[in-house]
């Protein structure tokens, strides 16, 4: 199963998501992945960013709780958005 893209509305709102994370309002632009996973949560770009935002706000293990709540609603992992987290230390 192909990983879901973000609806053609929700592409604006992934991208306004990254603006908010590159300018340091992490909370913002988590809250805005949260969002966006309401109506594509299959997506792992949204994923993506939700994890980005974790990073930045609570440090590699926030990412992995977002993750894990993340896949909590899935049949299947996918190891990419945590990348990064796992590569920290």
């Amino acid at each position: 199963i192909a990983p879901a893209a973000p609806a053609a509305g929700d592409a604006a709102a992934l991208a306004r998501g990254w603006t908010l994370l590159g300018q340091g309002q992490a909370e913002k632009a988590s809250q805005a992945a949260v969002d966006l996973l309401r109506t594509s949560p299959r997506s792992v770009a949204v994923l993506s960013l939700l994890v980005e935002a974790e990073i930045v706000r609570g440090g590699p293990n926030a990412a992995l709780d977002a993750y894990d709540r993340w896949l909590e609603r899935r049949r299947m992992e996918d190891g990419y958005p945590m990348r990064r987290r796992c590569c920290r230390r």
